[in-house]
């Protein structure tokens, strides 16, 4: 994921300076993000820092979780979890796969995505494919 912001432009900073249950975080006008390297759940990293990495990708405003409706933030959200399907894809699935081939539900298993997620990751799995 590193890599991959590098080369898009993304700044970032790890620290273990935080405790497991404090969110990553990201300022878009900077171009940068900010990764808790305590999280409490280590296997979703990846995910968090796509999910991040794709705020900044959006140009999401850097004061849109102090200045925004709870129906705006959702969509911010929303955006920047679709954004980390269409990165993590790619560094995870052989792009030559066949549609039947990919299990959705493993897949979200081993990235440690949340479940409720499943109907963006279906139809980022279904872009990506087709």
């Amino acid at each position: 994921m590193l890599d991959y912001a590098r080369r898009h432009g993304v700044g970032f900073i790890l620290t273990k300076e935080l405790q497991p249950d404090t969110p990553s975080a990201s300022d878009p006008a900077k171009s940068l993000v900010v990764i808790n390297m305590c999280w409490r759940d280590q296997n979703q990293l990846p995910y968090i820092a796509a999910h991040e990495i794709g705020h900044c990708l959006d140009g999401d405003d850097s004061s849109i979780l102090y200045f925004t409706t709870t129906a705006n933030l959702s969509k911010y959200e929303y955006h920047a979890n679709k954004k980390a399907f269409e990165i993590l894809l790619p560094l995870t699935i052989d792009g030559d796969c066949q549609p039947d081939q990919i299990n959705v539900v493993d897949w979200m298993d081993k990235m440690h995505i949340p479940s409720w997620e499943i109907g963006s990751v279906q139809e980022s799995v279904a872009e990506y494919l087709f």
